[in-house]
């Protein structure tokens, strides 16, 4: 198995892990911020569509985000409890998942070359798309992690097993 194909398949594990932990989730659970350790589902959802925007970029994709989503779901914003400050629920999850069907078709235009070709992201970040795409895996399935927790929180069954 080359690469590409590890790096498909560990996408795909998580956005499987990602839409059971979501998928079920109301408008109004997705705003409970009972843990103190963990953002609400909302936010939480909507940085995962924004990282997934990302890594459409490091794919040479144009994903197209508004800047007011950059500003709500990027690096480091300030979490509000003002669920009329987000978009609802429903937009989150579709806009992660219309991110998620594209993710795929852009891998596979990519050469392996391109994924081990070092380039400028960001003003202070350098790395191949390769390494950027498997950091974006890692941090995905950190934030799978908080969501379970406020799954746990909001008294839902495991999602798996």
């Amino acid at each position: 198995m080359d690469k590409k194909e590890n790096l498909k398949r560990l996408l795909q594990s998580n956005h499987c892990a990602v839409k059971a932990l979501i998928d079920d989730i109301s408008e109004e659970e997705s705003m409970r911020h009972d843990y103190p350790h963990c953002n609400h589902i909302r936010w939480q959802t909507g940085h995962l569509a924004y990282s997934a925007h990302v890594v459409l970029k490091m794919l040479g994709e144009k994903s197209g985000i508004e800047e007011e989503w950059i500003k709500l779901f990027g690096r480091g914003p300030k979490i509000y409890d003002n669920a009329s400050i987000y978009p609802s629920m429903q937009e989150l999850r579709d806009r992660l998942y219309s991110y998620y069907d594209k993710i795929f078709p852009a891998l596979e235009k990519v050469t392996t070359e391109y994924l081990d070709t070092e380039q400028e992201f960001a003003p202070t970040w350098k790395s191949t798309p390769m390494d950027g795409i498997l950091f974006f895996c890692t941090h995905e399935f950190y934030h799978a992690g908080q969501i379970t927790v406020m799954r746990r929180v909001l008294g839902r069954d495991k999602p798996f097993g």
